[in-house]
């Protein structure tokens, strides 16, 4: 699921082959197009799983919208403050996809 090579474990598993967050991991040259690709999904996806459209996912919002999003929700909500923001959600996945890639090839850093 997160850190995998196709990276929709964190977005609710629904992504084309190949056009995942995190697909092409070992591909320098694509890297900044991976990296719009992934804000772009997890922008949709936040704003479908938003119901009240107020910008933070509430536990039960990222239940029924990002399921991945529900079960890591606590190392997310680093703050306990019981939500979580797209940009928190951003830079847990950016973390997790670093380390699985470290941890794949130790010469990234």
């Amino acid at each position: 699921m997160l850190g995998s090579r196709d990276g929709a474990g964190l977005y609710g598993g629904e992504c084309p082959a190949g056009e995942c967050p995190g697909s092409r991991l070992q591909s320098d040259s694509g890297s900044t197009t991976d990296h719009r690709r992934s804000q772009g999904v997890i922008s949709e996806r936040f704003k479908a799983a938003d119901a009240n459209h107020d910008g933070k996912l509430s536990r039960d919002e990222a239940k029924a919208g990002m399921p991945q999003v529900y079960k890591n929700f606590s190392k997310i909500d680093s703050l306990k403050r019981g939500y979580v923001t797209e940009r928190q959600i951003g830079a847990y996945w950016e973390a997790k996809t670093k380390e699985q890639m470290q941890k794949e090839n130790p010469i990234w850093n």
